[in-house]
């Protein structure tokens, strides 16, 4: 996909982008430059409902390319959230209006929650066409370039907007 001298790059970029969506993010780089991310949105209300979602991310390199994995814990929640609303249905039946809107409501989460590996793909699928990681110039005269976090570009360090998509930098 790209060079793996760009995965900080890629991990950062896909931390961003989870952030701006709400997401509490953790990253942790390892000491053969890989990066493993857990990207979570959730809460009481939204666990309640089904509405919570986690998403977990590798980025490694394997020789001159990168291994892209990303995981969701959507098999294991939908079990979950089946047997206790049967359980809850059987318990009381008089509540069926309640189970269906709950019901509703934990597909529209799972839908969402299928998406996440998708777009942190997208995200990094981003650095497939750069050549190389941003580095320092060998000149100290020469200017100094680094990469937009939210279009992949590449822009003059110490810039506060990107000159393609006009992101903050």
């Amino acid at each position: 996909m790209a060079n793996p001298t760009q995965i900080p790059y890629i991990a950062e970029m896909i931390e961003n982008d989870f952030k701006q969506d709400g997401f509490s993010v953790t990253s942790q780089s390892d000491i053969s430059g890989g990066y493993s991310l857990v990207m979570n949105k959730k809460g009481f209300f939204r666990t309640f409902f089904g509405l919570d979602q986690r998403l977990y991310v590798k980025i490694e390199a394997s020789g001159d390319k990168i291994l892209f994995d990303a995981r969701s814990n959507i098999l294991g929640k939908a079990i979950l959230y089946q047997v206790l609303l049967t359980i809850a249905e059987l318990v009381l039946p008089v509540l069926f209006l309640l189970y269906l809107a709950m019901e509703i409501t934990y597909i529209t989460g799972l839908v969402k929650q299928a998406k996440l590996d998708n777009k942190a793909l997208a995200i990094a699928e981003k650095f497939e066409s750069l050549p190389q990681a941003p580095t320092a110039p060998s000149e100290s005269n020469a200017p100094q370039m680094a990469f937009c976090t939210s279009c992949g570009k590449s822009v003059p360090a110490g810039g506060a907007f990107c000159p393609e998509c006009g992101a903050k930098l």
